[in-house]
């Protein structure tokens, strides 16, 4: 249940941003937190980004 109350911080925070924005920065304080990698589940794209010297993939659904 840490984890996820964790995330949901994460996304109050960045509330403001567009929704990608705040899909990849939660990714990113996600990744600060867990020290782990990460995969993004998009529709339209596939891919890899990178995030604080972490290769993050972008996999399609």
């Amino acid at each position: 249940m840490k984890v996820k109350d964790e995330i949901r911080e994460i996304y109050q925070v960045t509330y403001e941003l567009s929704d990608i924005e705040r899909e990849i920065k939660g990714i990113e304080e996600f990744l600060k937190i867990r020290k782990t990698k990460a995969y993004i589940i998009t529709f339209d794209n596939e891919g890899e980004i990178e995030l604080n010297d972490n290769v993050v993939k972008v996999v399609k659904a």
